[in-house]
């Protein structure tokens, strides 16, 4: 929830991966979609 409450171009360090923002995980993450 905390994290959702952040704009979209907020920048995060996932445990895997490379950095990403939470506009783009919101768009192509399924697990996030299905929240919105």
């Amino acid at each position: 929830d905390k994290l959702m409450g952040m704009g979209d171009d907020a920048v995060v360090h996932p445990g895997h991966g490379p950095e990403t923002t939470i506009g783009a995980e919101k768009r192509h993450n399924p697990f996030l979609r299905r929240s919105f």
